[in-house]
């Protein structure tokens, strides 16, 4: 800065309070950003977001079979009902609660349209294929649905499906 003898008193001051103010007005700023951004961290950690509500027990099981249920795989908007329910499967799978009651409703979902439904239903069918003798009955019934998985232009599709006819016995 300037020498305070060059400038007169009076606007020295003006200048020292301005800058008081300036530094004042900006850690402010900053407290307030750095205060909003810890509460918007601690608010996102604490918030269960993304797939991970799918492990929590807020949906009953008989919503979700409804759902699976009623669902129309060859029609698209679906989609969001067959991986909510497929996703809620999936987390009790491996929570290791036993969701073989739902084979029928997902051995339909084999011709649905999404790749990512059909990976999950793939994934399920090979743990369930061979878990009694009704999932093994169904597993038979619907054995053409998994020759066309063979045919299908996706290569995991393919592999997914070819996995899913080594596990029936």
């Amino acid at each position: 800065m300037t020498d305070p003898g060059l400038i007169a008193a009076d606007v020295w001051q003006k200048v020292q309070s301005a800058a008081a103010s300036t530094e004042n007005v900006a850690t402010a700023a900053v407290n307030a950003s750095t205060a909003d951004f810890n509460a918007q961290f601690l608010a996102s950690a604490l918030r269960v977001g993304g797939d991970a509500q799918y492990f929590e027990e807020s949906i009953s099981p008989t919503t979700v079979k409804n759902e699976l249920s009623t669902a129309d795989p060859s029609n698209p908007t679906y989609t969001a009902t067959m991986l909510r329910g497929m996703k809620w499967l999936l987390a009790s799978l491996s929570k290791g609660r036993d969701v073989s009651d739902f084979f029928p409703h997902v051995v339909k979902l084999v011709e649905a349209k999404s790749l990512e439904v059909r990976k999950m239903v793939y994934v399920y069918l090979v743990r369930y294929a061979d878990h009694d003798v009704t999932c093994r009955e169904l597993s038979l019934l619907s054995i053409n649905s998994f020759q066309r998985g063979l045919a299908a232009p996706e290569p995991l599709i393919r592999a997914l499906a070819l996995r899913v006819l080594s596990s029936i016995r």
